[in-house]
């Protein structure tokens, strides 16, 4: 679970960086944010689970492009900011949560083989490259940050 997470944040880290030179900016952080949140069903499992309502399954749902349209929704109306649009914080935390749904698409194995992006229907998607515990995937998300700072530093980009 933990380099799943690691993995996510650093992808998230690496678009904020390319859209908008810095990860210490708002909408930067909205995209980290975006780019953790479709996680979000594990705690909230462990606090149903504990209050005595097991089985109720989120995974599907949060790691979908409706799951991800109202987690990014929600982190918009939740998140107060006198300088950007609730517009714009929505687009920024959808970018990172689309991240997450194509991150999480390069895994195996899923249920029944692949993300169910289209939920409540249950067509699978799955590039099914990798497990997310095996120690690549982490590299694989550091690789990507270290890129776009590469890219930053040489100049090749120049944000707003």
């Amino acid at each position: 679970m933990l380099p799943d997470i690691l993995t996510h944040l650093m992808i998230g880290a690496a678009i904020g960086l390319v859209i908008r030179g810095t990860i210490n900016d708002e909408k930067s952080i909205l995209v980290l944010t975006g780019s953790i949140i479709p996680d979000i069903e594990r705690p909230v499992g462990w606090v149903l689970d504990f209050l005595g309502t097991p089985g109720i399954e989120l995974t599907e749902g949060f790691h979908s492009f409706i799951g991800v349209i109202l987690l990014s929704f929600a982190i918009a109306s939740f998140v107060n900011s006198e300088v950007v649009t609730r517009t714009t914080r929505f687009q920024f935390a959808l970018i990172g949560s689309l991240s997450h749904l194509l991150m999480d698409m390069t895994m195996w194995p899923w249920p029944e083989k692949g993300l169910y992006l289209f939920y409540p229907l249950k067509i699978p998607f799955s590039l099914n490259l990798w497990w997310p515990d095996f120690v690549f995937y982490p590299l694989l998300g550091l690789c990507i940050l270290g890129l776009s700072i590469l890219i930053l530093k040489v100049g090749h980009i120049r944000p707003k």
